[in-house]
C-alpha cells in the first residue's frame, strides 16, 4: 500500500511540475499535428452541413458552412469529389464574407472568391488552395454549383479548411 501512495504522490508531482507531456504534445511528437475542419460531406451526421449528390446543371445552397478566420491570416480549402458519371466541366464552390455571422457579402475582397474544380468522371478529385483573409473574420460556403449537362451529379464530396 505505500509503494501505492509513494507511485501516486509522484505521479502527481509530476503532473504540478508540467513534465508529464499533455496529449496535443504527443500527437504532436508522433508527427499527427493539428488536423484540418469538416466542414461540408455528402452523406454524413457529424458535420456542419449535411448534403446528398448534387444534380447535373444544379448548385447547392449552404448556410451553416462557416469558417472562422479570426485565429489566423490565411485560410487553406480542400474540396474532394467526385461524380456519379463521366464528366470534366468545371464545378465551382463559391465564398461569402461577413464581419458578424449574420450579413453575407457576396463581393468579398479576397484573392480566391470562388473556388473551380475539373472532375474526372468517377475518380476522385482534390482540389487545395490558400486564401488569405486579409481581416475578414467569416467565411462561408455559399454555393457548390455542378456545370456538368446530363453528365452526372457530385457524389462523395467534402469540404475541409485550416485556418493558419
Amino acid at each position: 500500500m505505500k509503494k501505492i501512495k509513494t507511485i501516486a504522490a509522484l505521479a502527481v508531482a509530476l503532473v504540478l511540475s508540467g513534465v508529464v507531456a499533455k496529449a496535443a504534445d504527443v500527437l504532436r511528437v508522433q508527427g499527427a499535428g493539428p488536423q484540418p475542419f469538416t466542414l461540408i460531406q455528402s452523406f454524413t451526421t457529424d458535420v456542419s452541413e449535411t448534403y446528398k449528390a448534387i444534380t447535373n446543371n444544379t448548385s447547392c445552397a449552404f448556410s451553416y458552412a462557416i469558417i472562422d478566420c479570426t485565429k489566423g491570416e490565411n485560410v487553406c480549402i480542400q474540396i474532394v469529389a467526385s461524380l456519379s458519371g463521366a464528366g470534366t466541366t468545371a464545378n465551382t464552390l463559391t465564398l461569402q464574407g461577413s464581419v458578424d455571422k449574420s450579413d453575407w457579402a457576396s463581393n468579398v475582397p479576397i484573392t480566391v472568391p470562388s473556388i473551380a474544380w475539373t472532375p474526372a468522371g468517377t475518380a476522385a478529385v482534390i482540389t487545395v488552395t490558400n486564401i488569405p483573409v486579409i481581416g475578414i473574420p467569416y467565411l462561408r460556403v455559399a454555393t457548390i454549383a455542378n456545370a456538368n449537362a446530363n453528365t452526372g451529379a457530385i457524389t462523395n464530396y467534402s469540404v475541409k479548411y485550416f485556418v493558419k
